[in-house]
């Protein structure tokens, strides 16, 4: 029996329903974050270690766009949220645990190597995002670079974007082992792929390095790992042919098909999670390996509704 599957098959977390049951039934807490402006916020990010919960999101304001961050250290009963300033143009947070005390902000930025083109940035907190550091470029580039996401381990960090900049797309990475104080120079890796988007790094509890994207040409899931602090690659190949959602569902909801993946922090086995309609439906579908991703299962269905209704940004 698959992990994330009850004993007749279907589909739960069993920390989600330790959850559920523990609680009764009883509704989430709800808590405003962004102030209450008359702007908009969006496509946040949130992670947690322990009792402290950090969130990144889009913070609209007159005329620019900064990256809001909230802060809970009690398990998100209580909140206390700013923004990071520095830029006027901001984008796509990306927000990691380092572990301990230690977090990593990153997002999309006006001004980078090419004066007012778009690059990756990231910043780092030593104090648990009570505070945080000043921007560091991490793609150093003149392309338009889009939708980072990153991966960290102590003083370890590891960023995968998409390089728009280049025909095809492709997936570039780049890592800094000081704490994102410096980062070395971006690396593509989607060599054998046709169109890359939505890199989503992953760094294993062995210290490998994984990184996973959606090849939007031939509408497939790719993989590539480096055991070598991101020094040298493996050859990128595809794991699983995706039936991707169209670019809106009904309501008018924007759509995208990218992957989102994670190392289990005591075996190392790998999941990768996605949205899917292989099964009539708008679901959200999962592989594994428990082999440092030389094969993986089939996709099972996560969701475990039995009606229609669309499930999609399983992040």
């Amino acid at each position: 029996m698959e992990p994330w599957e009850r004993p007749d098959g279907t589909s739960l977390d069993p920390a989600l329903e330790h959850e559920a049951s523990r609680r009764g039934g009883a509704p989430f807490e709800e808590h405003r974050l962004g102030p209450d402006d008359g702007h908009t916020q969006n496509e946040t990010s949130i992670d947690v270690n322990g009792s402290t919960v950090i969130a990144g999101w889009n913070q609209y304001t007159d005329g620019s766009l900064d990256m809001g961050v909230g802060r809970s250290t009690d398990g998100g009963h209580t909140w206390v949220s700013s923004a990071l300033g520095g830029h006027v143009v901001t984008s796509d947070p990306a927000v990691k645990s380092g572990g301990g005390t230690v977090w990593y902000y990153g997002y999309l930025a006006q001004g980078g190597a090419g004066g007012n083109d778009i690059d990756i940035y990231v910043r780092h907190s030593s104090d648990d995002g009570a505070t945080w550091s000043g921007a560091v470029d991490a793609s150093h580039n003149t392309s338009f670079d889009d939708k980072p996401y990153i991966a960290a381990r102590g003083n370890e960090v590891l960023v995968g974007w998409a390089d728009f900049g280049s025909s095809p797309a492709k997936i570039r990475t780049s890592h800094s082992t000081d704490g994102g104080l410096t980062f070395g120079t971006s690396t593509i890796l989607s060599v054998n792929s046709n169109s890359g988007n939505g890199a989503c790094p992953v760094i294993a509890p062995d210290g490998d390095y994984y990184m996973f994207w959606r090849d939007s040409f031939q509408d497939s899931l790719w993989v590539t790992r480096s055991s070598d602090e991101g020094a040298t690659w493996s050859p990128d190949r595809g794991i699983v042919e995706m039936n991707p959602l169209p670019s809106s569902l009904p309501g008018g909801f924007r759509i995208v098909n990218l992957p989102c993946g994670a190392a289990d922090p005591i075996t190392g086995d790998l999941l990768v999670v996605w949205n899917d309609q292989a099964f009539g439906n708008p679901d959200i579908l999962a592989i594994r390996s428990t082999d440092d991703g030389a094969t993986w299962s089939s996709p099972v269905r996560v969701n475990d509704d039995a009606g229609t209704a669309a499930q999609w940004f399983p992040w």
